[in-house]
């Protein structure tokens, strides 16, 4: 719970550093809640989606955590189908926290790419190997924050700033990866600054 509140922290101060509007959390989000984002979220569609959940090459594994659902099981969701979702959706923008998030999988393929080929984002930020759950809230904060001063709105800058802050022993450095579909020759990490909903 802790880390689920930490990363809506850092949604929190990055909406309000760049005038973002901030749309509701979803809390332990099921596959169900994926498939039914604008009307978890008053109506409107994020542009910008923070996903923290456990992953396999592939696939997203969603499982419900609180009070309410003490055996929940689990279900494991393909690359293919939340692509096709966030395609619909209308999403632009992906935070992939999770596992494996980039890396492919020779039947599922690879989630960060079905994305940017599915759908209509991008730009993706996922992993190809595993992440240290505890360290990417405060990574998460270190990219919002070199996107707003030394990246001058640069995705791939920031995430590579994020990366250099890690210790040289931490092997979290070599976890998170920028992954962009550049639009008419422009920069996709421009358009990031023009876009206004941000859900987590």
């Amino acid at each position: 719970a802790l880390l689920f509140t930490q990363h809506e922290t850092t949604i929190d101060k990055a909406c309000q550093q760049f005038g973002f509007q901030r749309m509701n959390p979803i809390p332990h989000a099921r596959w169900r809640d994926l498939q039914n984002l604008p009307s978890q979220s008053g109506g409107d569609s994020p542009d910008i989606l923070s996903i923290v959940a456990h992953g396999s090459p592939g696939r997203l594994f969603l499982h419900e955590e609180s009070e309410g659902y003490p055996n929940d099981p689990g279900e494991y969701v393909s690359a293919a189908e939340v692509a096709q979702e966030l395609k619909r959706s209308g999403t632009r923008v992906a935070f992939l926290w999770s596992c494996h998030g980039a890396r492919r999988h020779e039947q599922l393929g690879s989630l960060a790419e079905s994305l940017l080929r599915t759908g209509k984002l991008v730009g993706v930020v996922g992993a190809t190997a595993l992440m240290r759950a505890d360290a990417t809230p405060g990574f998460a904060a270190k990219l919002f924050t070199e996107l707003r001063t030394t990246a001058d709105g640069l995705l791939d800058r920031a995430v590579g700033a994020a990366r250099r802050s890690l210790a040289s022993d931490d092997l979290q450095w070599a976890a998170p990866q920028y992954f962009a579909r550049p639009l008419r020759g422009k920069s996709v990490l421009v358009q990031l600054m023009q876009i206004g909903r941000a859900h987590v």
